[in-house]
């Protein structure tokens, strides 16, 4: 029994010593040639399709954390990590995936943009009751080699830069010395493609799915903008921040069911961003934690449509 295997290649051009930052009444730069910060990290991929004979559940794979190091000098930074053994018993219960996923970074004070590319092979039917529920199933759907790959971009920027700071809120290379936020705007594009494979095996509930869903591969592609608010609260040596974005895409959506039949649509698409952190502020550095998550729906042809995108992280950074 094979473990999952992530590769996860983070490219954090974060601004350290970023001669476009300066020193304000709100910010104050960090003095500091390198970073090290070892870290945790867990990241999923999650698609539901509202057929009905899903039964309501969403397609995920059986994801581990990941454990790395990331390195920074001047303004670049490189990071990468091995996922952590997971127990034989969720690998029964869930199944196997391969895992791939590769992030690119850049914060600045008033902009900041995310690229990502996501592989997933092996996959279940699970939803969040049944994942938080202490008594699990002993086996779940599981689609061995239904695959997905999911990528794109999110442009952000901010109006009030002289009070929120992108740099200093996710990257923490700058110093926040007061509260302050500023309405967003976000500019994306996302690509997600699915397939179910050939494959399937019964979960042990019987309202479980037992057979391949009509729905077998999918495409879709988006294009939008959005607008939201971030504030960052300063207590201290806490700081916390919040930012949560809403906008509305085109999605073009291309699918083929279990009948061969080929169709494709466009439609309206809504879209919801949020990103969380929390760091404790160090002489030498900081210790936290950053959460994004990343949400596309869509109804076509009265099949309702979401993927999420999600990505948690802890670390301790040391600053040199």
């Amino acid at each position: 029994m094979k473990y999952i295997f992530i590769s996860i290649l983070f490219f954090s051009v974060s601004g350290l010593a970023n001669p476009e930052t300066e020193k304000t009444a709100a910010f104050r730069p960090y003095e500091a040639n390198a970073e090290v910060t070892p870290y945790l990290q867990m990241a999923n991929f999650s698609f539901y399709a509202g057929a009905p004979d899903i039964h309501g559940k969403a397609y995920v794979p059986n994801f581990s954390t990941l454990a790395g190091l990331k390195l920074s000098w001047a303004e670049y930074g490189i990071a990468t990590g091995l996922s952590l053994p997971i127990p034989k018993e969720e690998i029964d219960r869930r199944g196997k995936s391969d895992q791939f996923n590769l992030i690119l970074s850049k914060y600045w004070r008033s902009s900041a943009i995310d690229l990502y590319y996501q592989k997933y092979r092996g996959f279940y039917a699970g939803n969040p009751a049944s994942e938080f529920n202490l008594s699990k199933p002993e086996r779940f759907t599981q689609f061995p080699d239904a695959y997905s790959i999911n990528y794109g971009l999110n442009y952000y920027y901010a109006f009030s830069e002289d009070e929120y700071s992108f740099s200093s809120a996710f990257a923490h290379t700058e110093e926040q010395l007061i509260s302050g936020g500023s309405p967003l705007v976000q500019a994306f594009y996302n690509h997600v493609e699915i397939s179910l494979g050939k494959k399937i095996l019964p979960g042990s509930e019987p309202a479980d799915v037992q057979f391949l869903p009509s729905l077998q591969d999918v495409a879709l592609e988006t294009m939008g903008a959005g607008f939201g608010y971030g504030y960052t609260f300063v207590i201290e040596e806490w700081m916390a921040t919040a930012q949560a974005l809403f906008g509305l895409g085109v999605q073009s959506k291309s699918e083929t069911a279990t009948s061969n039949i080929f169709k494709s649509v466009y439609t309206p698409a809504l879209k919801g961003n949020l990103n969380f952190s929390l760091a404790y502020k160090l002489k030498n550095g900081a210790i936290g934690t950053v959460f994004l998550m990343d949400t596309l729906f869509s109804n076509a042809n009265d099949e309702q449509i979401y993927s999420t995108f999600m990505v948690g992280t802890l670390f301790f950074q040391f600053r040199i």
